[in-house]
């Protein structure tokens, strides 16, 4: 069936996932970057381009009840290397970890098109994102901005 198909292919995808856990260097930039490249060498190997299509295919209870625990999982995983620097005292409090992700994921997804990753690219987007948070432009009145989907 194609449940059983997702399930397996989604379980072969998931395992290095699982085996290779997202930096915790002590600082965020250094996090954000090594994070960033690592998510694009992923997504130029068949399994991560595979990846990519499942994830595109969320809006089926199918798939999403196959992959939602890995996805959410990992996300909690990215997340956490914001609130983490948050907790450093590296990014103010309130800082929302899902819209630092997504802007850094912007930036970087709009010259992906390359078979090479920019690293000084993706340094001036990590930068450049983490000094708007820093300058509390991520925080407004004390309430949170919210990403418009997940990462």
């Amino acid at each position: 069936t194609r449940e059983a198909l997702v399930a397996a292919a989604a379980d072969k995808m998931a395992t290095p996932l699982r085996r290779s856990p997202l930096p915790d260097t002590g600082r965020v930039e250094r996090d954000l970057v090594e994070a960033f490249a690592r998510r694009f060498a992923f997504g130029r190997k068949v399994e991560g381009r595979a990846w990519a299509r499942l994830l595109h295919e969320r809006h089926s209870p199918g798939v999403e009840a196959i992959i939602g625990k890995a996805v959410n999982d990992r996300q909690g995983e990215w997340r956490s290397m914001v609130t983490r620097a948050v907790d450093r005292g590296e990014l103010p409090p309130g800082t929302p970890a899902q819209v630092v992700l997504e802007l850094v994921r912007a930036i970087v997804d709009a010259r992906s098109a390359s078979l090479r990753l920019d690293t000084a690219w993706l340094t001036l987007a990590v930068r450049t994102v983490i000094a708007g948070a820093r300058a509390g432009t991520l925080v407004s009145g004390g309430r949170k901005l919210r990403p418009a989907r997940s990462a």
